[in-house]
């Protein structure tokens, strides 16, 4: 989320709670519907602020750890692969597995997981003569388990990077939806309590009004910045 976007969830926010603290609003029609879904509105937005602001470094580096174990399992199983194959005198038995440290690591991450996966299946072909080389079923379970674990991992950093892009993308339509809602119905609903609740009014305005919280300091004595749509009396409304 963005300053300006930040400045107006704090404005949409002081508008909700003035508007849930006066019970006056009840005797204006349609004006407790529309604080409902302004309400529905900002908790939408508080919540994909939280999406937008989850830490793909996090979801990036336990991807790479997981991809990391897997390449190092991988490895080390193609090398008693490579050891059975020259024993038993069958280059191609090793071809089937020629894959080092670079390949892994130069390949796109997608790729590495189908290098792991070609030796799991040479190892799974050749198991019993493994055998001799300490390679049981249980070491192939384990080693696919890794090869799952770095595919679950490479899923899941790739949704947080997704949720975030759509977070993003669905934040600015909200705030347009709030403001529409705000300038084109709330206002026009509140601006009848005007002459009734005087002082409501005025609070209003000042919750209206956009601040500017960029860290820099304001001169004393100047006015916050109002948000676009500020409450001025409706056009159709001023000769009231």
């Amino acid at each position: 989320m963005n300053t300006k976007q930040s400045n107006k969830l704090a404005s949409y926010g002081a508008i909700e709670a003035l508007l849930q603290a006066t019970p006056e609003i009840s005797s204006v029609t349609g004006l407790p519907e529309k604080l409902e879904v302004l309400s529905a509105k900002a908790a939408e937005i508080n919540s994909l602020a939280t999406t937008q602001t989850q830490p793909f470094r996090a979801s990036a580096a336990a991807r790479d750890q997981l991809l990391d174990q897997m390449a190092d399992q991988a490895l080390e199983i193609a090398g008693l692969i490579t050891t059975l194959a020259r024993d038993t005198k069958n280059p191609k038995l090793a071809e089937t597995v020629e894959v080092g440290r670079s390949s892994f690591r130069r390949a796109r991450r997608s790729h590495r997981q189908w290098f792991a996966q070609r030796v799991l299946d040479t190892a799974q072909s050749v198991l019993p003569q493994l055998a001799a080389y300490g390679v049981t079923a249980e070491t192939l379970d384990a080693f696919k388990a890794r090869i799952d674990a770095a595919a679950a991992g490479m899923h899941a950093a790739r949704g947080t990077a997704v949720d975030k892009a759509a977070a993003t993308r669905r934040l600015v339509e909200l705030f347009a939806e709030v403001d529409e809602l705000l300038n084109d119905k709330i206002d026009r609903l509140v601006f009848r309590l005007r002459k009734t609740l005087p002082d409501f009014n005025a609070r209003y305005e000042t919750a209206r009004a956009v601040v500017d919280r960029r860290g820099s300091r304001r001169p004393s004595g100047e006015v916050p910045t109002p948000a676009t749509g500020t409450m001025t009396a409706p056009t159709d409304q001023r000769a009231a």
